[in-house]
Formats: C-alpha cells, structure tokens, sequence
C-alpha cells in the first residue's frame, strides 16, 4: 500500500498554509509522520541563500546538490520540465501521510480552504473533495470543518486515509452525519447548559425535540441512559440512549433502542474567550449502522433533526 496523498487547495489568500501550520503538529501529536509537498506555481523559485555554497555548485551548473547536515538533508535538482506530483511524492519514503499545498490539478483527495463563502464553487473536482475548512458552514453533504476545527479535521483524515493504521476503530469513529454552528459564549456555558437539563429538561424541548428524561445515573457519567421523543416525517419517536464516554468539553452516547448500532456525539471547540462551536456527530458502529445513517429517508429526517437540535441549542444558551 502506498503512502496517502491529501492535497490542501483553494484560492490566494484563503489560508491553506495557516492550515497546515495547524493541521501538521495535531498528527504529530497522534503519532503520525508526515511530509509536505509545497507547490510553486512560477520558475526560479530557490530556497538556497545566495553566496553558500550550495548555492554556488548550483550557479556552476550541478544538476542535482545535496547538502547533509548530522540532523538534516536537503535535495536540489534541476528539471527541465515540472514534474507531477505522482512523481514527486514516489521520492518520499518513511512517512504515514503526505500533505501538499495546492496541486489542485492533480488526481489526489483534497481538502479545500475558502474563507468569507457560504457557498464556496468547488476549485477541484468535487469527487476528490474530502473535506471543505472554512468560516461559513456550506450547504451540501460534504463534509465540513470550521478553521479551528483542527482536531475534527485530524479525525477525518485518520478514518478516510490512514485507516490502514487502525481500520476498525478508525472507521467505527468517523461520523456519517454531522451538525455544527457558532455560539457566543464560552466553552464552560455551554458545558453548564448541557449539565443543567438533567434539573431543566425542558431546555431541550422544541417543535421537532420532546426533551430529555434521565432513567438512569446522571447526567456526564458513563453508563447514564436518557430517553428522548423525537419527530420524524410528522411522527414522535421514543428513542433510549447511554453515554458511553465523556471527556473534557465532549460526551460519546449510543442508541439503546431501538437496538441499531450507531452512536452520536457532542463536542465544543472553543475559538475564543466568548466564542465557540458546538458539534453533532452521528456514525455507526457496524457497517450496519453507517449502511443505515446513509439510507436516503433516514440520512435526510436525522440531517434535519440533528441541525435543528444544534440550532435550538445556540438559542437557548444565548437567551440565559
């Protein structure tokens, strides 16, 4: 098998480099070793410095110099042409993942950074669209990251792309649906909010959302279950669930009943002192289950549901 490829793209200015800035120590703090690919559009480009020399052997006419250093090598060589990226990434050996800037062309998965568009146009082929990163959740089904999701964006790529490394538990965490929106409060407000409906479970309650009922343990404990009524195509649901992991800013729950493997998550990502994301996550734990999540009646009532649920959550924190 060989090494992943996953291409950061989009237009001038949109932060792509920001992102890997970011997105490079997340992996290497999971593990993971990772290459970079950065693509130059215009020739000359030279990260030699002028007068070394390298640069001298270079200026003399030597098509390929090497300098090595006790904890570095660094390779130039000359083309007479650019090569593809195919090519270039064949030379890269001892690495999990290699990311690149830009080569938006070339036939790789691709992660597109746009800032400041609610519907940003695809600048590659949307079938090798992994992922979209920006400041506006998109319309569609792709999936989406805001800018300080970088830890989400890690979950992705280790279930789409290095799943090699860890295949059950890779797949069985990355989400099939997902919600998100911004809240103007801090992290621990919204922590409050979610620790007060086992005393307020009316907080819950909305058109579609007939509340939570705690059945059993409390609420942020591993193995508490809550029952809730939710609407779908205009008819109440009774649906039991278990928190089955919980962790600083996050809980993991899993449906009980009815008995279908797939579980749901909810996650805060702080960006600032009064500002965060707050994050809904569906998947299956089976192929079952993400077989199921993807049925078009069921993806469409639960993509619905779990949107109106992170928007009815964004105001009620914001009217306390």
């Amino acid at each position: 098998m060989g090494i992943p490829v996953l291409s950061i793209v989009g237009r001038s200015g949109s932060g792509k480099t920001t992102l890997l800035e970011k997105l490079i120590p997340e992996l290497k703090g999971r593990g993971y070793r990772v290459a970079v690919v950065k693509h130059h559009p215009h020739p000359g480009a030279s990260v030699d410095v002028e007068g070394k020399d390298t640069w001298r052997f270079s200026r003399a006419g030597a098509d390929h110099v090497a300098l090595v250093t006790p904890d570095l090598v660094m390779h130039y060589r000359k083309k007479e042409q650019e090569p593809s990226l195919t090519e270039v990434v064949s030379g890269i050996r001892e690495v999990d993942l290699i990311l690149t800037e830009g080569f938006k062309q070339e036939r790789f998965p691709k992660v597109q950074v746009s800032r400041g568009e609610a519907a940003p146009e695809p600048v590659c082929d949307p079938c090798e669209l992994l992922a979209l990163v920006s400041d506006q959740p998109p319309h569609g089904e792709t999936p989406w990251f805001d800018l300080e999701d970088i830890a989400g964006l890690a979950d992705l790529i280790e279930g789409k792309l290095l799943a090699h490394r860890q295949p059950s538990q890779a797949l069985r965490s990355l989400p099939v649906l997902t919600a998100a929106v911004p809240i103007e409060a801090s992290a621990d407000q919204v922590e409050r909010w979610f620790r007060a409906l086992e005393d307020h479970p009316e907080r819950y309650r909305f058109d579609t959302h007939g509340g939570f009922t705690f059945t059993r343990g409390r609420f942020g404990e591993v193995g508490a279950q809550f029952q809730t009524r939710e609407r779908f195509y205009g008819r109440y649901f009774t649906l039991n669930f278990e928190v089955t992991a919980t962790g600083p800013l996050w809980f993991r729950f899993r449906l009980l009943c009815p008995p279908f493997p797939i579980w749901g998550a909810f996650r805060i990502r702080p960006v600032s002192a009064g500002r965060v994301w707050l994050r809904l996550e569906i998947g299956g734990e089976t192929r079952l289950g993400r077989w199921l999540l993807r049925l078009p009646l069921i993806r469409g009532a639960v993509q619905n549901q779990i949107q109106a649920e992170v928007e009815h959550i964004r105001r009620s924190v914001s009217s306390l």
